[in-house]
């Protein structure tokens, strides 16, 4: 968070400065189908990934430029490309730099596993929407990747203790639907048995017909079942954000994105205060197809791309110009209405940090 708050106070002082993360979507293709997500109605161009020279290249191109965090989010499931994934773990830990790995947790195996826990990556980030495979394998579709993730989870927890480690750091992403609302205690028991520190819940963006079906609609019970999870996460020690969902503005806006930016922003005077987004100041989003954003909502929209430009100068393009500087004016993008909860609440944390320096 310090770096990140020393980097964007240089851009509100009018200097120029390389992203300090990188986020490398390198496949779009996944073997789960979960109801709820965007890319299945995204219609995602399957054929066209970046090779893995090219993500060798983007990756010591971007380590030589100060990128400090990697970040491989699921866009796809990562693990699609284990080997390749592999490589750039390691001359990411081999370099320094800190690592986090967003995973469905079913396609890892022990000998990945193992390498995973020496290199001590940083963050892995595993999704699970239920405490059961009933749950879980109904919201994925796919029969038995709830036993297939709590077996790696299992082979996580013993190379850990094996080899003395306390990385990866654990955290867990939940989708609220209605039809886990009701088990985010047991999802919470279940995370401390493996040992996970964080458990984020995600409210559901609607992106389908059948997301409508999963909305979260009552709630007053909603609010009775998170305010048990939030009590049971504090005794056992596991960190949370349900606090936030308490209130349930965001649960019921998630489609509504832009309004609740642009209540956040208009409580700031300042001009760098009541930017609507830092992402394109710090955070270089890479495409499977080696398209480049400063959004991963947009990441697909923008006309830039790294398979034959360098990282620095599509860092500084006009495409990255453009955004930052309508969002220097306030301006806001009709894609904001999907903005990603997480990234919205992380504009409101550094918003509270820098103005304390700003």
């Amino acid at each position: 968070m310090e770096e990140k708050v020393e980097r964007l106070i240089k851009w509100a002082r009018g200097e120029k400065v390389y992203p300090l993360t990188l986020e490398l979507n390198i496949t779009s293709k996944c073997n789960l189908k979960c109801r709820f997500c965007w890319l299945r109605s995204a219609n995602p161009n399957y054929s066209t990934e970046l090779s893995d020279e090219e993500l060798i290249r983007i990756v010591n191109e971007a380590i030589g430029l100060s990128v400090e965090e990697f970040r491989f989010p699921g866009s796809g499931e990562p693990l699609m490309r284990k080997e390749i994934l592999l490589e750039l773990m390691k001359r990411i830990k081999d370099n320094g730099k800190m690592g986090l790995l967003i995973s469905n947790g079913t396609l890892f195996d022990e000998k990945i596993i193992k390498e995973m826990v020496e290199l001590s990556w940083d963050v892995l980030t595993i999704s699970l929407e239920g405490p059961d495979a009933e749950t879980h394998d109904s919201l994925t579709q796919v029969k038995g990747s709830f036993s297939q993730t709590i077996k790696n989870l299992e082979l996580i927890k013993k190379w850990k203790e094996k080899l003395g480690e306390e990385n990866p750091w654990l955290r867990m992403n939940v989708v609220l639907t209605n039809r886990n609302y009701d088990k985010l205690e047991k999802i919470i028991e279940l995370g401390a048995k493996f040992n996970f520190k964080e458990i984020i819940l995600q409210p559901m963006t609607i992106f389908s017909e059948e997301g409508k079906k999963l909305r979260v609609k009552n709630i007053e019970s909603v609010n009775n079942y998170l305010k048990v999870a939030e009590k049971k996460a504090k005794n056992l020690g596991i960190k949370t954000n349900v606090h936030s969902f308490i209130k349930n503005v965001i649960i019921e806006r998630t489609n509504e994105m832009e309004k609740l930016i642009n209540e956040e922003i208009k409580k700031f005077n300042d001009n760098f205060l009541s930017v609507p987004c830092y992402e394109p100041f710090y955070n270089l989003i890479i495409m499977p197809g080696g398209e480049a954003g400063p959004c991963a909502i947009a990441g697909n929209r923008v006309e830039a791309g790294v398979k034959n430009t360098a990282l620095k100068d599509v860092w500084f393009n006009k495409c990255f110009e453009v955004f930052r500087k309508k969002l220097l004016n306030k301006e806001l993008f009709p894609f904001c209405h999907h903005c990603c909860v997480p990234v919205f609440l992380e504009n409101k944390r550094l918003r509270k940090e820098l103005a304390r320096v700003i």
